[in-house]
């Protein structure tokens, strides 16, 4: 299973989801499957590229480990990041309404399709 049909199963099996994208730590987006065009993953992906390595520093520095995921929820959206591996992870943009949980569930759900896809 490629990048594009694991992100275009997470988006469209998720209520409200507008996209996602698998991004490498650096803020680079390999892929992105998107239903909003105006959606801009690759600038999600270069900024909070920065948030995942403060939290590192941060979560390193209180002998908790490292981050594997965290949300940010806005007036207007919920964004879901989660780590794939030392290297990438995935996020996914939703809609203020969009169903969390669920969301949180298929990103959990395709992680292993996900993994396989950078054997």
């Amino acid at each position: 299973m490629s990048f594009s049909e694991i992100l275009s199963r997470v988006v469209e099996e998720a209520d409200g989801a507008v996209g996602a994208a698998v991004v490498a730590n650096d803020g680079i987006v390999v892929e992105e499957y998107k239903k909003d065009p105006s959606l801009d993953l690759y600038l999600l992906g270069a900024e909070f590229c920065k948030t995942f390595k403060e939290f590192k520093e941060k979560t390193s520095s209180m002998q908790k480990g490292a981050p594997i995921e965290f949300s940010v929820m806005t007036e207007s959206a919920i964004l879901v990041f989660k780590k794939i591996n030392a290297d990438y992870f995935l996020v996914l943009s939703l809609g203020a309404e969009g169903n969390f949980g669920k969301s949180r569930f298929l990103m959990k759900r395709e992680m292993d399709h996900l993994l396989n896809e950078f054997k």
